[in-house]
C-alpha cells in the first residue's frame, strides 16, 4: 500500500483536497499501518494492493468523520460530518470495506474455550 494511493481515494471519499489534505497523511498512514499489522501471515500485500489501499482509505474517513465531529461539533461548516447518519455512514462504509478484506485479516475474534 503507498500512503499516495490511499491519500488520493481518502481525498475522493472526504472531499478534502489541496493544502487541507495534507493534515490528514499522518490518520491514513495509521490506517495503513493498522491493516498491514492485521494481515495475514500468507498474505502478499502488493497482490491485493487496490482493496487495502480502498480500505485503509475507507478506515481513515472514518477516522476523519469522527475527528471532525470531536473537533467541530458547534461548527456551522461542518454540522452534516457532526451528524449521526454521516457517522453511521461511515462505519457502514468501513466495515464493508473490512468485510471485503476479512479473508486477508488475521482473526482476531476467535475464541478457544474448553468444554465441560
Amino acid at each position: 500500500m503507498t500512503i499516495e494511493n490511499v491519500m488520493i481515494k481518502f481525498s475522493n471519499l472526504s472531499g478534502i483536497s489541496g493544502e487541507a489534505l495534507s493534515k490528514w497523511t499522518s490518520i491514513c498512514q495509521d490506517s495503513i499501518n493498522e491493516i498491514s499489522s492485521k494481515l495475514r501471515e500468507d498474505i502478499i500485500e502488493s497482490e491485493h494492493e487496490e482493496e487495502l489501499e480502498s480500505a485503509a482509505a475507507a478506515l481513515s474517513f472514518y477516522k476523519y468523520v469522527l475527528c471532525t465531529s470531536i473537533q467541530d461539533d458547534l461548527n456551522p461548516e461542518n454540522q452534516y460530518i457532526s451528524n449521526p447518519y454521516t457517522k453511521n455512514l461511515a462505519i457502514s462504509l468501513w466495515q464493508e470495506y473490512k468485510n471485503n478484506i476479512s479473508p486477508l485479516l488475521i482473526d482476531s475474534n476467535f475464541l478457544f474455550k474448553e468444554v465441560i
